[in-house]
C-alpha cells in the first residue's frame, strides 16, 4: 500500500462528519416514483476539521518534529503540504467508528484567513477518497488504525 500521512487529532479538534447517498429519481407523477441507489450502499462519506477555540487563546499547540505548533499553523502547513503534492490524500480516523478513511481537501485555493476563518467556525471540508492499490472495506475505510482485515 503506498504512504499516506495521518492527519493527527488532539483536545479541541472538532469533527462533523456527514454521509451521501447517491440516488437516482424518476418522478411518475401523483405521488409515484421510481428510485434506485447507485455507487456504494455504504454511502460517500466527508468530515470537516474545526478547532472548538477562539482565536487567538492558547490552544496547546502541537509538537512537530521537537517543535511546538500552534494547531492553526499545523493544519495550515499540513494543507498546503497535500495541496503542493496535487492534493495529496492523507489518512483521518473516524471519531464515530474509530476506522481511519482516505481523504483529501476539498478546497484547492484557500488564503490563510479563509482557512482560519473556516477552521474556526464552520470547519474546512474533507472529501472520501478512493486510490488505486489500497484495499478498503465495503464501508470504505481502511478499517481500525489502517489494517483493511479489521472490523
Amino acid at each position: 500500500m503506498p504512504e499516506f500521512e495521518k492527519l493527527q487529532f488532539m483536545g479541541s479538534l472538532g469533527r462533523d462528519f456527514g454521509i451521501e447517498f447517491a440516488v437516482v429519481k424518476q418522478q411518475l407523477g401523483d405521488g409515484y416514483s421510481n428510485r434506485i441507489t447507485i455507487g456504494s450502499s455504504a454511502g460517500t462519506r466527508d468530515w470537516r476539521l474545526a478547532l472548538n477555540v477562539m482565536p487567538g487563546t492558547p490552544d496547546g499547540g502541537i509538537m512537530v518534529d521537537d517543535e511546538l505548533q500552534s494547531k492553526a499553523t499545523y493544519f495550515w502547513e499540513f494543507y498546503c503540504r497535500h495541496m503542493a503534492r496535487a492534493s495529496a490524500s492523507f489518512i483521518i480516523t473516524d471519531s464515530l467508528t474509530g476506522k481511519d478513511f482516505l481523504v483529501g481537501f476539498a478546497e484547492n485555493k484557500l488564503t490563510f484567513r479563509e482557512f482560519a476563518f473556516l477552521l474556526f467556525s464552520s470547519g474546512v471540508q474533507l472529501e472520501y477518497r478512493r486510490e488505486p492499490g489500497v484495499a478498503t472495506l465495503e464501508d470504505g475505510s481502511l478499517g481500525v488504525n489502517g489494517n483493511p482485515d479489521s472490523i
